[in-house]
This record gives structure tokens, C-alpha cells and sequence, in this order.
């Protein structure tokens, strides 16, 4: 059974730790790709243990050594003891800069035309305390439940937000943050809403987890061993416990991410220059050769005028791609 969600009160989450996860940090070999990513990878794994061991602060300190995460912050988080109360309250459920997300969904409409509905959404801090968990009842009827995956049953609707309820705690809070996700367009979509890309940190499209996973759509799961030693989705889903996992993979790999969006989006770094969007460098370049083929020197300000909204998605994503199966090539 997947943990009974309350509006800002924190749950436990079940997660499997490989207790026997030796995490190293090893340098990726980059075949041409200007990114340099350095990830922690298991090596070995021969023992679980359930999720009381990782409530144990013992375990979750020598664990979260083990993986370069803060010891202090991966015991609190998963503690199936701390509750909220006025004295820790505030510290528990503070938002700050970095919210991850993650949604289950339900099945909606005829079986030969079935469609997801959201049912429970959560949103951790940058400490992995729950900043928000509630069910959400879907509109429609809903016609699978699939509660063998998603956790969710007819009757944790009986005090589930409405989906407009839930849309709107889900924007103040995420309003103005980076928000972290895996495949978060999915959960974007479910709620109706959207985000300024360049403050998405989306772990199932960042190159060097997709490198080290060998696949082009790696799963959370599969991210989570292979990066953090960790088995998790045993059985139903918990979205807390995905939010949860997904917040600890940024933070095991935040230079790169934050590396990532700066050349794509040419935001200013400290002590550099700022630098320009991958999409207006590629433009920039033909534009030049075109030039030299023809003999133009063209110096009109229209036909130097650089796009400021940070190139277009879709060309950076087919070369994304295109690096990807050259590596694997």
C-alpha cells in the first residue's frame, strides 16, 4: 500500500536501499560531446533492505554519505517518524528555490479509449520534505483505478481536492521555482498547467543520465539504481517517494544540469561572459557560410538580430538526440 497523502504533512514513502552500493564517481567518455558528465554509478549490490532501514538515521547517514548527498537532510526527509508540529513545522514544509513534482494517474473513459486522469499529486523541497500531497478526483468516471500501480482506490477520494483545488496550491507553490521532475511534461499536462522551460530540470531528458542508463527515455527506476543505488516502485508507486528520488538525482548531478541551461538558454554565469543560446549559434553559423557563398557582407540589424527566447526547443532536442545515438553507435 502506497502512504495516505495529507496536504502538507509529510509521509514516509516505501523505498528499498542496496545496503552494499559502493557509489563512485567515474568521468563519462564524451565521443565528441562537449558535456563532460561525472555521475555516481552501483558497481555492486548484493543485500536490500526496506524502508524501516532507511527511516533508521544510522542507515540513511552512511547511505547518503556513500552517494555525496547531505546526510542530515536524506535522515529527515525519509523518516517515517518526524511529524509536523508547530515547532517543526515551518522547517519541514518550507518551499524554497526547488520543488520536485510527481503525480499518479487513474484510468478514465472506454477501455478502447482510455485516457489518464490525475489522482494524487506531491511536491517535495530541495530537502525532500513534503511541501504538498493530496488525492485529486478526477471529472470523469474512472474506470481503472490501477492501484496495483498507481496506489490510488475509489476510496482515497472521500477527502481528495478537486482538480481546480489542486491546480491552484500547485501553482502558488511552484510559481517563480525551479521545478524538478522526470518526464514532467506528463505531470504539467495532468494538472493544466505550464512552467518557463528554462526553470524545468527534467531528470529523464538530462544527457548524461540518459548516457549513463544507455537509453534515450530511461525510467526513474532505472535512474535510481544505476545513479543512487536505490530500488524503489517495489510494488505501488508512491508519488512522494518519485518526487522524493527524483529531487536527490538533481542534486546529484545539479552543476551539470545548471551548466546545461546556461549555454542553452545563455543565461549569465558568475565571472563569465554571458553566453549565447545554442539555437542562435547554429543560425548565426549557416548564416555566415551563406554569406561567404554569395559574397555578402550583409550588416543590417534585422539580419544579425538574435533570438533572446533561447533558440528553438525542438532543434536543441534533435541534437540532443543525434549526440545520444552517436554515442551509443
Amino acid at each position: 500500500m502506497a502512504s495516505q497523502p495529507t496536504t502538507n504533512v509529510k509521509n514516509g514513502g516505501k523505498l528499498v536501499l542496496r545496503t552494499t552500493a559502493v557509489a563512485k564517481s567515474q568521468k563519462l567518455a564524451n565521443s565528441g560531446n562537449p558535456v563532460s558528465p561525472t555521475a555516481s554509478v552501483t558497481t555492486t549490490a548484493t543485500n536490500t533492505v526496506t524502508a524501516q532501514a532507511l527511516a533508521s538515521r544510522k542507515s540513511a547517514i552512511a547511505w547518503a554519505k556513500d552517494n555525496d548527498l547531505d546526510p542530515d537532510a536524506v535522515a529527515e526527509a525519509f523518516s517515517s517518524t518526524q511529524a509536523v508540529t508547530s515547532a517543526n513545522s515551518a522547517k519541514s514544509t518550507e518551499a524554497g528555490r526547488y520543488i520536485a513534482i510527481d503525480c499518479e494517474m487513474v484510468g478514465v473513459g472506454p477501455p478502447d479509449h482510455e485516457l489518464s486522469a490525475l489522482a494524487r499529486v506531491s511536491l517535495v523541497n530541495y530537502n525532500g520534505h513534503c511541501v504538498l500531497d493530496t488525492f485529486v478526483k478526477p471529472k470523469e468516471r474512472v474506470t481503472d483505478w490501477r492501484t496495483w500501480v498507481s496506489g490510488v482506490s475509489a476510496k482515497d477520494m472521500a477527502k481528495a481536492m478537486t482538480l481546480e483545488e489542486a491546480q491552484k496550491k500547485v501553482h502558488e507553490i511552484i510559481d517563480g521555482k525551479i521545478l524538478v521532475g522526470h518526464a514532467i511534461h506528463n505531470d504539467l499536462e495532468a494538472l493544466f498547467l505550464s512552467h518557463p522551460k528554462r526553470d524545468i530540470r527534467d531528470t529523464a531528458r538530462h544527457q548524461p543520465f540518459r548516457k549513463i542508463a544507455k537509453q534515450k527515455n530511461p525510467g526513474l527506476k532505472r535512474l535510481a539504481k544505476e545513479i543512487l543505488g536505490l530500488d524503489i516502485q517495489g510494488a505501488a508507486h508512491s508519488s512522494v517517494e518519485d518526487a522524493r528520488v527524483t529531487m536527490m538525482l538533481y542534486k546529484k548531478d545539479k552543476k551539470e544540469f545548471e551548466k546545461l541551461v546556461a549555454e542553452k538558454y545563455g543565461i549569465m554565469q558568475k565571472g563569465k561572459q554571458k553566453q549565447m543560446p545554442k539555437g542562435n549559434k547554429k543560425k548565426k553559423k549557416k548564416k555566415k557560410k551563406q554569406e561567404e557563398k554569395s559574397g555578402s557582407c550583409a550588416t543590417n540589424a534585422a539580419d544579425i538580430k538574435t533570438d533572446e527566447s533561447g533558440g528553438d526547443d525542438d532543434e536543441d532536442d534533435d541534437d540532443d538526440d543525434d549526440d545520444f545515438d552517436d554515442w551509443l553507435a
